[in-house]
This record gives C-alpha cells, structure tokens and sequence, in this order.
C-alpha cells in the first residue's frame, strides 16, 4: 500500500489541530508525513501564512522543458490569523485565466479549535456545497472524533468517521476509521492505526490495519527515525505479505543548521539495493517562510524536475488581470553570448534570479531600474531559467539559452 495514500487518512485531524494556527494540509497535493509529528507539534517545513501558492509542471520536449503553471491556491485569514478558506484554481494553459475549482471553508470554536469543515465544487457560475466534517475534542483539547457528511439536494448523510484514542500523558496512541452502513444503520471498521510514540510524543511506529474489504488484515508498517533535535531522520515502509514485513521504501530527510527542511529523498528496495526514486528540496525567505518546493523524479539514473510550488505572502488575486500586471517584460537578446538586456514596464524592486536545468540558483541581483543588464557570461553554455519577482509577489519566468 502506497505510504502517502495510507497517511493521507490522517490529514483531517491534522487539519483540525493545525488550522488554528494559520496552516493548511488538507487541500496540499503533496502532503507528506515529513511536515507533521501526527501529534501537536507543529508543522516541520513551515508554511505558516503563506496567501497564495503556484505550482508548476516541467513540461516541453527534451532539451525545450521549461517550468509551466498548473494550477495555485490561495488563501484567506481573519484579523487574528485564523485561516478561512482556501481556493484551489486551475490555469488555462492557452489562455492563462484562472478557474475555481475547489474551496474549504473552516468554522472555530472560541478557543480558536476548528470544528467544522466545509469543502465545495466550482459549478462554472457558483460554489455548490458537497462535503463537511464536524469535530470534537477531548477535555484536554486534542482532537476526539471526525465525522464526514455528503451534502445530498440540501441534506447532510454521514458518510464516515474517524475516532482517535489517547494514553495518560495524552499521547495519540490510536485511530479508528469507520464507514456509515445506511442500510444496517450502523458504523463499519474501515481501518485502525496502532502508534508508538517516545517519550516525548513523537511517534517511533504507525501500524496499519484495513478492514475495507473482508476481515482486517495487518497492511503496512512504518517505522520513525528522530534525531536529537526531534527533527523526522528517516521513514521507513514495509509492507505485509505472506506472515512476512517487507520493506518497499525509505524516506531521508536533511535540515539547516536552524532545523528547518532543506530536502527529502525517496528510495526504493529491491534485491538488497537502495534506488534512489524522488526528491523534494526546499528554499527559504530572509525571514524563515518557505519559498519553494522543487520535486524531482529519477529518469534513467539522474533525477529531473516534475513539480514545484512557490509560495507568496502578499495579496492578489489569481487572474488574467493579475498576471498581465508583470507581463510587459522583455529580455533580449536570446540566445546570448553573455549579456542579458531586461526591460521592465515600471521601474520598481525587481529580484531576479537565474537557475540552471537542475534547479540549482547559479544568479542572483536585485535592481530598481526600467532597463537593466545582466552579465552571465561567468556561466557556461545551456539552457537557464530567470525568475524575476518584484515587491508585490508577482513572478515571471523566462528561458533562455546561454550560447
């Protein structure tokens, strides 16, 4: 069993104990236990507060890839920081126009705790409610009891439910998911997570158990690594076959001198011989929020870009309108022999930067100018990308051959 499909049964709690503090993890397509203790203790690679996120594809032919966008989602928060909604949105590729396609709405209690959740569907000329989850909490403020409901021409059918069983020092040590029979009117066992934690909470092993199709049976094992700053080392997931475990993968992760995430590699088992499958690596701003994250895939025997998501923390909508306002700048000549002439529609802060075919940062200035020249003749000859943003979160990106 895939490890992100069998962890993703535990978003909606980490949703419920994380929203207060401004982080989302139920809408992130590339939710991975690496950013979460399953406990309360916070987020690992940090993207508190962060408004709008763009995530890109690597598309084009070999040799002609360049970062394309695919879809973004964007966020708002209330004056006390509590986030409200989020809005997936999908791009048009010919005509880059921006289309909803998704919203989560979230509702608190007072002590700022998210007890209800609601998700809805883009009709094209309205948003139609479809889902919503309720929660409770225990008398120490951990979340007790997730139930789903499917909206149904105005009414509320319970679809599923999640329950979740603490030990004395209020440690998570249990999950149960169940399913509504509406003919027997009762709940059915879907699936069960057994976890061990360390002394301080931190969890050293999540077992497995699905019961969606005939009895429950023992599926998969994942086995924690922490090291002395209680940063996640490594993840290990073995599967069960035959009355054996079998390990299919492991997961490395590598942090700064100041705890944050900086990359996780993906490896996979197979006669006793660790492959290397995937990698995320991670870049951050001045202040300790995160700017991007850079997926990237093995091909042959080297790894190449497939995705990543920058993320932005001023306002402005995902629109046509939006993204004309930077459009109007033109870089020449390109090819290039080494000197790269920019003009820009205004003159204001203008960050540019320059990453190589592996998404490795081989440029960087900043200038408040109309026109501007860039000297690169320090770079060998390829293929490179310009990522010029300005004060307003705004980004371009341009490609260019360095001859």
């Amino acid at each position: 069993m895939n490890t992100k499909l069998f962890i993703a049964l535990m978003i909606t709690v980490v949703s419920f104990e994380t929203h207060g503090q401004g982080e989302s993890l139920i809408t992130s397509p590339q939710y991975d236990i690496s950013k979460i203790s399953l406990q309360n203790n916070g987020v690992k690679a940090s993207t508190n507060g962060w408004i709008r996120r763009l995530n890109y594809s690597w598309i084009g032919f070999s040799g002609q890839e360049e970062w394309g966008i695919t879809d973004g989602v964007e966020r708002t928060f209330s004056p006390t920081n509590l986030l409200l909604h989020e809005i997936n949105k999908d791009r048009d590729q010919s005509t880059s126009v921006w289309r909803n396609t998704k919203k989560i709405e979230y509702h608190y209690l007072p002590n700022k705790k998210v007890n209800e959740m609601y998700s809805y569907s883009w009709t094209g000329s309205s948003w139609d409610q479809d889902v919503k989850w309720v929660g409770s909490y225990t008398s120490f403020d951990s979340i007790q009891s997730v139930i789903q409901y499917s909206d149904d021409q105005g009414t509320w059918n319970q679809e599923g439910k999640t329950d979740y069983t603490y030990d004395g020092n209020k440690f998570m040590i249990e999950v149960n998911g169940k399913s509504w029979d509406i003919q027997n009117s009762k709940w059915d066992d879907d699936y069960s997570l057994i976890l061990k934690n360390n002394s301080q909470g931190y969890p050293i092993e999540i077992l497995g158990i699905i019961c969606v199709i005939g009895p429950c049976d023992t599926a998969i094992r994942l086995t924690y690594n922490w090291d002395i700053n209680n940063n996640l080392s490594q993840l290990t997931e073995e599967d069960f076959n035959a009355g054996n475990w079998l390990v299919s993968s492991q997961t490395k992760f590598l942090y700064d001198s100041n705890n944050k995430l900086i990359s996780e590699v993906e490896e996979s088992e197979d006669g006793g011989t660790w492959t290397v499958t995937s990698s995320i690596t991670y870049a951050y701003n001045s202040d300790g929020t995160i700017h991007e994250e850079l997926t990237q895939v093995i091909d042959g025997t080297s790894l190449v870009n497939a995705t990543k998501s920058v993320y932005g923390y001023k306002e402005f909508p995902l629109s046509e309108k939006a993204e004309s306002k930077h459009s109007k700048i033109e870089i020449y000549p390109n090819p290039t022999t080494g000197i790269l002439n920019l003009f820009f529609d205004k003159q204001e802060l203008q960050q540019i930067e320059i990453v190589n075919i592996a998404g490795e940062k081989v440029h960087s200035e900043t200038v408040v100018a109309r026109q501007y020249q860039v000297d690169i003749n320090h770079l060998n000859a390829g293929i490179y990308f310009v990522n010029i943003s300005n004060d307003s979160d705004e980004i371009v990106v341009r490609k260019i051959v360095k001859q």
